[in-house]
């Protein structure tokens, strides 16, 4: 089975866009990779978009997967959870109750936000609705890119709920029932996800990855002998290059931990993993775990995008806006 995977990642303005064309046989095989990035900030980004599109069309044809289907994986800043409470209605009642509690919420909150709803029955009188919301012009800038690839769209997903449900079907956390945070740090950026149960109770996005590690740093971990202490200049630019990460993953879990017992998890898209969970484990006296995966798949973030849906408790987001002509 054949498939594009689209990994769209917006963060302080930034789009980030990463196309994987992989082959799942009883492994993931990645045949080729594409990335791009572009400022939101640009007068010309409608135009810019266009033009992405094209090439990656024209990138896709060359390399044989245009034919095959895309699965869109959305990691979003600003992208946020409304829960609600709502007594057992009928559909259309339910529906217009909805809209109500979001409308005293945010007013006109339809011309401002695409959101998807999740049900829940809560109590024999009560239904527990999950709202996520998103911004409803970036929304429409990503979709026009989408079409504009001419790719025939599979599913437009939320890239947390993807990576959520790939962990758990290959059982590489230990214990679902409690909150696992689990840390990608990619190339660029890097994801926090919170996990329980079946459901993504927290999402954070740190605009810094791997790849804006200082040289000097790079080279004195990767001379570390992963002994039993820290020199002292590898502590120096440890404390320098994961603060940004580590300042968020401490403060997330720190409002987990009043709720719910927490497992620490770091998952590193380069060959630099094993040293780096040691060393940060051992400069922040923090217990972190090592997601054990298939051997040199780095990808794992964007490769979740293929997982199957876990239509009770994921966010589906729409291919078409409701004011779009059909």
């Amino acid at each position: 089975m054949k498939r594009n995977i689209l990994t769209i990642t917006v963060v302080d303005n930034v789009f980030y866009f990463d196309v994987l064309c992989v082959e799942k046989t009883k492994e993931i095989k990645i045949d080729f990779r594409l990335g791009y990035l572009l400022d939101r900030n640009n007068n010309s980004l409608a135009k810019h978009l266009g033009t992405l599109a094209k090439n990656i069309r024209q990138d896709l044809i060359h390399k044989e997967y245009f034919k095959y289907p895309v699965l869109v994986n959305l990691n979003l800043d600003g992208i946020f959870i409304e829960n609600l409470e709502l007594p057992r209605l009928s559909k259309k009642e339910l529906l217009r109750a909805v809209h109500l509690e979001l409308a005293k919420l945010y007013g006109d909150f339809e011309n401002k936000f695409v959101y998807s709803a999740l049900l829940y029955p809560e109590k024999k009188q009560n239904y527990n609705i999950r709202v996520a919301l998103y911004n409803l012009e970036i929304y429409r800038h990503l979709l026009q890119f989408i079409r504009k690839t001419r790719l025939k769209i599979e599913r437009i997903a939320l890239a947390p709920n993807n990576f959520k449900n790939m962990i758990l079907s290959k059982k590489i956390i230990n214990q679902p029932e409690k909150a696992n945070l689990v840390t990608n740090v990619g190339k660029n950026f890097s994801t926090i996800v919170a996990i329980k149960d079946k459901t993504v109770i927290a999402h954070y996005i740190v605009h810094y990855g791997y790849k804006n590690f200082n040289d000097k740093f790079m080279e004195l971990l990767k001379n570390w002998d992963s002994g039993e202490t820290l020199p002292t200049a590898l502590k120096r630019k440890l404390n320098r290059e994961t603060s940004r990460i580590m300042k968020e993953v401490f403060r997330i879990s720190g409002g987990l931990i009043k709720d719910y017992q927490v497992e620490t998890y770091l998952y590193v898209e380069d060959e630099i993993e094993t040293k780096l969970i040691k060393a940060i484990e051992m400069y922040y006296d923090l217990e972190i775990n090592q997601l054990i995966t298939q051997p040199y798949l780095k990808e794992l973030f964007e490769v979740s995008a293929i997982a199957k849906i876990d239509r009770r408790h994921d966010f589906i987001f729409p291919t078409r806006l409701s004011d779009e002509k059909h």
